[in-house]
């Protein structure tokens, strides 16, 4: 198995907890911090200004929730050891055929009509054991670095076009080993470099009934690239050393409408064509398709729905003036192109909080 990070259904350096309820069909609907990363032309309609002290997303896989088992003793000493490679290994010995994957961002940020900074932090990992004669396989992603996003509008808003620049610090590491021995992993295992890379977006949004709005997103727009400041050894861990993955360079396609469905409530129907250029041609064509909706209620209570990678999407949410929350689950495909192999279902919380 050719662990990854789906970067056909999930193309984005950093995922908002609403999206991924909406099938991660957002690049017409965003209006809020996640912007910089869906699409920045979405700043156009962010309202009120934020300095969001935090912005975090975890979220994992069912497979990482329920590993640890036993006493409660033992499910704690499970629990921490998830956090490592090795303490992956040992759970997952008693859990053949699992998949453990977790994502972790922290996005402190600044976030105002027009403009938006602040500093991406993500974490990824995603480790199996598929059968009892199967290796142990492992995928870990580390990116850092600071942003800064602007949008213009014009004609009233009608067409509204962004850009996102971003120093991009990246450290991972693909990897596999024997199942019965432990793993020691060193720092010069891990691949590094770092680079600039920048997103552009366009928005037009038509002033009639059900506001129907169509998107482009360009995901490192003009094809930059990482300089390398360290490359992979070969080790017993890695037999086939996997160069630094370069941020995607990829094309989406977004359209929705948001029709009224009374005084207080609107519902927000998108539909998204990922890497609409065709860049990752061994991916099934169906996972490029993204489906979602949302309803919401005074603009503060929302329950979402998609579809993603070809999986159910669902979850729910509250907004104030400052206070942000999602629950959200969705499934991600575990085969790295192919449709409907093996489900990977995701769980998650995200909040952020502003003054």
């Amino acid at each position: 198995m050719d662990l990854d990070f789906g970067p056909v259904a999930y193309p984005q350096l950093a995922t908002s907890g609403r999206a991924l309820a909406m099938g991660n069909a957002y690049i017409s609907k965003v209006d809020d911090s996640a912007a910089p990363f869906y699409n920045a032309a979405g700043l156009g309609t962010v309202r009120p200004t934020n300095f969001h002290l935090t912005d975090i997303h975890f979220e994992s896989s069912q497979d990482y929730l329920t590993m640890p088992k036993g006493t409660t003793s033992d499910f704690w000493q499970g629990a921490f050891g998830n956090v490592t490679i090795e303490g992956t290994r040992v759970n997952l010995k008693d859990n053949i055929g699992d998949v453990a994957y977790s994502r972790f961002n922290i996005l402190p940020n600044f976030t105002m009509r027009y403009f938006s900074f602040g500093y991406l932090l993500s974490q990824q990992s995603r480790m199996t054991i598929l059968s009892d004669t199967s290796p142990y396989e492992w995928a870990f992603r580390f990116d850092q670095g600071p942003y800064l996003s602007i949008n213009f509008s014009f004609f009233g808003g009608v067409i509204k076009v962004g850009a996102m620049g971003v120093w991009l610090i990246r450290r991972e590491l693909y990897g596999c080993g024997p199942q019965d021995e432990t793993v020691f992993i060193e720092e010069d295992d891990y691949a590094k470099g770092n680079g600039f890379f920048s997103d552009m977006g366009v928005r037009v949004t038509l002033p009639t009934d059900w506001i129907p709005a169509f998107s482009l997103s360009f995901h490192n727009a003009f094809g930059g690239s990482f300089n390398v400041t360290q490359q992979p050894k070969l080790t017993v861990y890695n037999p086939n050393p996997r160069p630094l993955q370069n941020y995607a360079n990829t094309m989406d396609l977004g359209v929705s409408i948001t029709p009224r469905i009374g005084k207080l409530a609107r519902l927000h129907i998108e539909v998204n064509l990922n890497d609409l250029l065709g860049k990752f041609d061994e991916v099934d064509t169906l996972r490029r398709l993204l489906i979602g909706g949302e309803y919401d209620w005074e603009r503060k209570y929302f329950i979402r729905l998609g579809m993603v990678d070809g999986y159910v999407s669902g979850g729910f949410g509250f907004k104030s003036r400052h206070f942000n929350f999602a629950l959200s689950t969705y499934g991600a495909e575990l085969d790295p192109t192919g449709w409907h192999v093996k489900q990977e279902r995701r769980y998650l919380i995200a909040f952020d909080f502003g003054i």
